[in-house]
């Protein structure tokens, strides 16, 4: 099970390297994901993290319709999330 904390700084990393590119939430963190029920838990917490982002203004997310991906990218303007 992934903290919220743990989430953000996994995501944090693997989007600050997309340099401003839209990406796919489970595509983001696929690489990191468990097996199983901590695998669905490790993925709502990234959601929740990737929130935390987008209140804070350092990421945009965007979903076409309902149960269509997740796409995340850094807020256009702002310097890439690692800099934080």
């Amino acid at each position: 099970v992934w903290s919220i904390k743990d989430a953000r700084i996994r995501l944090e990393k693997l989007i600050g390297a997309s340099a401003g590119e839209w990406g796919q939430l489970d595509l983001f963190i696929e690489q990191y994901l468990p097996t199983g029920e901590e695998g669905r838990t490790a993925i709502a917490s990234s959601f929740a993290a990737s929130l935390e982002l987008v209140r804070e203004g350092q990421l945009e997310v965007r979903q076409e319709a309902a149960f269509q991906p997740i796409y995340l990218r850094t807020k256009a303007g702002r310097p890439p999330l690692e800099a934080y």
